[in-house]
């Protein structure tokens, strides 16, 4: 999951950044260049981002 983890990394830094535009590319990346679906890729982010975030 490095490539997730790291889209997550540029979000989380975007977001933190208020630069939504970066956030949004980032995300976008992430969709359109993972080999797994959509959702599958969202269900990959958002644990990469609990997991990033501590929580």
């Amino acid at each position: 999951m490095g490539f997730i983890n790291d889209k997550v990394a540029e979000m989380l830094a975007a977001k933190d950044s208020g630069n939504d535009q970066a956030l949004l590319s980032a995300l976008t990346e992430a969709i359109s260049e993972n080999d797994k679906s959509p959702l599958e890729t969202l269900a990959q982010m958002t644990e990469s981002a609990r997991q990033q975030r501590g929580a």
